[in-house]
């Protein structure tokens, strides 16, 4: 049952292989692509007495890359009229961090993240073209379009399919990333260039000459920022750029925001500036619901000197509010952020999109300020006449767990995407 979800699941059916299932979960675990590994220990073997001795962890060195995969790519990039970088979820690490910006400061060329890679390189760098939304004619794959040659680093087809961005086969493509990639039809690289992805981009440094300038991809940046700094009308309910704003305002450039899957995801994928790796956390493969609030109390966990903001949708969090007890059991003070609209709204939106009649996606809510409450929590609601920027601020002063629910007006979905 767990072998679909896990990269790996084992089962211990004899004490004496504990340490080397043990060993080999981690090992398979911390391998590069890293994943949940799960080991069922049946009541019956974990009774039993062992002195089988532990396994201790060896050094493991990451391959450094082909230098003559370097150089074919390096020579294709100074070939390519539009070449662009695209920043996956493989990607989110410091280390990468510092060698690209290093190499695009030396070159020139303009990157794109996608929702998962977001934050490689902070959104600040004038290099950025932000983060990519989920469709085709999103505005801000205008980038990807006028791109001759991709250059994709950690990238993961099943976050962000290459169906959407080489649907015509025509774009050339070099791929940077610390193991093979997924064969596809519309994912074919001339240039693989495998191994430590940090070792590699520094590399492709060394081997360009001379910075290039960029006209296209220089005016889709200003585009975008265009429509995210958009000064919105006051409005109650809230539009989601303007929750997004909002947000933007009190979170800091290290602090961290999980998403779930609502609608509202989306924007902030598109409007929400990124300045650190791994400060935006959502799933975009399976795209499960109920995984902010988890993913929250873990984060706070990790980090307790950050920020930390769970941002879910009613659906979202109506799954999973039960962990609400368990961060105020033990004193883990994330804020919650419910966006409702008392309906599935990302379901009715694809439902509309597709000419299907809304049917069963509109639901009445707790009191989700009193849901908290009921839970030991603090709780809010943003009224007519409210700040959501200064009701974040008072949350985030209380340290404690706090649930804000805010209502919402999904009517720019329809305008939009």
């Amino acid at each position: 049952m767990m072998e679909p979800l896990c990269k790996k699941a084992l089962t211990i059916t004899d004490p004496g292989m504990i340490p080397t299932v043990i060993r080999k979960a981690f090992k398979h675990a911390e391998a590069e692509r890293p994943g949940a590994v799960y080991i069922e220990l049946p009541e019956d073997v974990a009774e039993e007495e062992t002195d089988a001795t532990v396994q201790k962890r060896g050094e493991i060195r990451i391959p450094y890359p082909n230098l003559e995969a370097v150089r074919k790519g390096a020579s294709m990039i100074c070939e390519a009229k539009n070449p662009l970088i695209m920043v996956s979820s493989g990607a989110n690490r410091k280390g990468i961090t510092e060698e690209l910006g290093n190499f695009v400061a030396k070159t020139g060329i303009y990157l794109v993240h996608t929702q998962m890679g977001k934050g490689v390189v902070p959104d600040d760098c004038i290099y950025s073209l932000f983060a990519t939304g989920i469709h085709s004619r999103d505005y801000i794959n205008c980038g990807i379009d006028g791109a001759d040659l991709i250059i994709t680093v950690g990238y993961n087809i099943a976050e962000y399919p290459p169906y959407l961005w080489n649907g015509k086969l025509d774009k050339k493509i070099i791929n940077i990333d610390f193991v093979e990639s997924v064969p596809d039809r519309y994912f074919n690289p001339t240039v693989k260039i495998i191994g430590d992805v940090t070792s590699s981009i520094r590399e492709l440094t060394s081997s360009i000459q001379g910075k290039r300038e960029f006209p296209f991809f220089e005016k889709t940046r200003y585009f975008i920022e265009e429509k995210i700094n958009v000064i919105l009308p006051k409005k109650y309910t809230p539009l989601p750029q303007s929750v997004v704003q909002n947000v933007r305002k009190v979170i800091g450039r290290e602090d961290i925001i999980t998403l779930d899957n609502g609608i509202y995801k989306l924007w902030f994928s598109r409007l929400y500036k990124t300045y650190a790796p791994n400060t935006v956390l959502l799933d975009n493969a399976l795209a499960a619901m109920g995984g902010a609030l988890s993913a929250g109390i873990t984060a706070k966990l990790l980090h307790p000197e950050r920020r930390v903001l769970a941002i879910c949708g009613d659906g979202g969090v109506m799954i999973n509010c039960q962990e609400l007890e368990t961060a105020t059991r033990y004193g883990i003070p994330v804020v919650v952020l419910v966006l409702n609209d008392n309906a599935f709204g990302f379901i009715k939106w694809e439902q509309k999109n597709m000419h299907f009649e809304n049917f069963g996606l509109d639901y009445g809510n707790p009191d989700f300020a009193l849901f908290a409450e009921s839970f030991g929590a603090a709780g809010f609601k943003v009224r007519e006449g409210d700040n959501l920027a200064e009701i974040l601020e008072k949350s985030f002063s209380l340290n404690k767990v706090t649930v804000i629910e805010c209502p919402i007006d999904y009517s720019a979905n329809y305008d939009t995407f």
